[in-house]
């Protein structure tokens, strides 16, 4: 996005060219931030961090958003191989003896 928040990308084609809603104010004074908010998708999680010249200059932001839905199901979707992994790197069980 540039500087006065214009977008240029955005999932939601009618977006494009109007203003980011979310806290820029940080980043730009040259920080990267991350902040939990409900947007244009719902609940989520955004990045946002600048992009300078090579004067350092803040030419422009970089936002990243990602849904909490969408981290629940990747997380959800990712379980059978935390457990394969889990189970294969475990120690065989033992029989007790006095069975």
């Amino acid at each position: 996005m540039a500087p006065d928040r214009t977008r240029f990308t955005h999932t939601t084609v009618d977006l494009i060219g109007k203003p980011f809603s979310g806290n820029i104010d940080d980043a730009l004074r040259g920080e990267t931030i991350t902040e939990t908010y409900v947007g244009s998708l719902g609940p989520s999680i955004r990045a946002v961090t600048p992009v300078t010249d090579t004067s350092r200059n803040i030419v422009g932001l970089v936002s990243a958003d990602v849904t909490r839905a969408k981290i629940s199901e990747q997380f959800v979707r990712g379980l059978p191989m935390i457990f394969a992994v889990v189970l294969a790197d475990s120690p065989p069980l033992q029989q007790d003896p006095c069975f």
